[in-house]
């Protein structure tokens, strides 16, 4: 299957960590010995740390989230039904279909790995090109990017509440 979690994590999130490390050695290179690492709702700079942690705070939360993501669809399917969260589960994680209910919901959640991985990413770069320019943060760019960011999450969890939405007429729910 091409978007198998196996497929994705493979092609598509090792890579991005792979371009991730480096946009932060390419950036580091650039940037001032003070980075401003966050930023007031004015755009304006609020307050600062030193280059080499600045790059190693924000690499390490960029690849932190996904990864916990990723983990909590690991431990997701370990647990027993009671313990995992989704509309009409006795139907869904039936034992005829909990493999294929847990297979959907893994992809799902290493899709929202990824999108977070890029989005922070895209983050990291509108904070790197304000510290180059020594200026303030690009807010048009940055609230495009939540907007999208958080558009997209909530199509997916729309996505999943229609897919565990009421199990087919006629369906027992054992």
């Amino acid at each position: 299957m091409l978007f198998s979690v196996r497929n994705l994590i493979l092609c598509v999130f090792l890579p991005l960590v792979l371009v991730s490390l480096l946009q932060h050695g390419y950036y580091w290179t650039q940037l001032p010995d003070r980075v401003a690492t966050h930023f007031g709702a004015d755009g304006q700079p609020n307050d600062w740390m030193q280059k080499t942690s600045a790059c190693v705070v924000l690499g390490a939360c960029q690849l932190v989230v996904p990864l916990i993501l990723l983990g909590a669809t690991t431990l997701a399917n370990r647990l027993p039904s009671s313990m995992v969260n989704i509309p009409h589960r006795e139907y869904w994680l039936h034992a005829d279909r909990r493999a294929e209910t847990m297979a959907w919901m893994n992809r799902m959640m290493t899709w929202i790995a990824i999108l977070s991985l890029i989005f922070m990413m895209a983050i990291s770069r509108l904070t790197f090109v304000a510290n180059m320019r020594q200026g303030s943060l690009d807010l048009r760019w940055f609230l495009m990017l939540l907007g999208g960011y958080l558009t997209i999450i909530f199509i997916m969890a729309g996505r999943s509440l229609i897919r565990f939405g009421r199990p087919p007429k006629g369906a027992i729910s054992n």
